[in-house]
C-alpha cells in the first residue's frame, strides 16, 4: 500500500513506467518482504510473475515498452529480482498444482471424487483446471480466460436473472464462457 493506503499493483506501476514510481514499487515490495525476514540474512531472490493484467499492457505496443523498460529496470537495479511475464496457461497450471499440493489428501480423505478442482480468478483473467489437466491424467486442458472476477459474476447474474433461476440459465452461462474460452 501507498502512504495513502492506496493499492499499487504491478499493472500499475508498470503504465506510469517512471523509475520513480518503479522504486516505489519496490520499497512497498521490500517493506512487506521485511516481515518475513526472520534471520537478517542476505538479500532474497525474488521472483514476480506477472499475470493478466500485465498481459493486457504486454499485448500493444506502447505497453511491451513499458513491460520491456520494467524488466530491464528490475535487471539493473534489483538483480536478486527475476520478472517475468506468466502466460495464461502457466498461471492455471502453476495455481491447479499448489491447489492440488495443498488441498489434495483432504479431498481424497472426505471421499470427494475426482480431488482437486480450480476456479481462480483476479482482475484480468480467470482461470480454470479440472480433474486430468495434466498429459499423464488424461490431457483435458486448462483454460485462462481474459475476463476479470467480476465479468464473470455479472455473466452468471444477468443469465440468472434472465431465466428467473432455471436451470437453463446456467446452460446458458457455461455456453457463454466456452466461448470466451474458445476464443482465447
Amino acid at each position: 500500500r501507498r502512504d495513502d493506503q492506496s493499492l499499487m499493483t504491478l499493472g500499475d506501476t508498470i503504465n506510469d513506467g517512471s523509475d520513480e514510481t518503479f522504486e516505489l514499487f519496490f520499497k512497498l515490495l521490500s517493506d512487506t518482504l521485511a516481515a518475513f525476514d526472520s534471520n537478517g540474512g542476505p538479500e532474497p531472490a525474488i521472483f514476480i510473475g506477472a499475470t493478466g493484467g500485465v498481459r493486457k499492457i504486454r499485448d500493444s505496443d506502447a505497453g511491451a515498452r513499458k513491460v520491456d523498460q520494467f524488466a530491464r529496470f528490475c535487471r539493473c537495479e534489483h538483480p536478486n529480482v527475476t520478472f517475468r511475464v506468466v502466460e495464461g496457461l502457466d498461471e492455471v497450471r502453476w495455481e491447479w498444482t499448489a491447489a492440488k499440493a495443498l488441498f489434495h489428501a483432504a479431498f481424497e480423505d472426505a471421499g470427494h471424487e475426482g480431488g482437486v478442482q480450480l476456479l481462480a480468478g483476479g482482475g484480468s483473467s480467470v482461470q480454470v483446471g479440472i480433474r486430468g489437466m495434466s498429459t499423464a491424467e488424461g490431457g483435458v486442458s486448462p483454460v485462462s480466460m481474459p475476463l476479470s472476477v467480476g465479468e464473470v459474476q455479472d455473466a452468471f447474474k444477468a443469465d440468472a436473472a434472465a431465466a428467473a433461476g432455471e436451470w437453463p440459465s446456467l446452460e446458458r452461462s457455461r455456453q457463454r464462457l466456452e466461448r470466451v474460452a474458445d476464443a482465447s
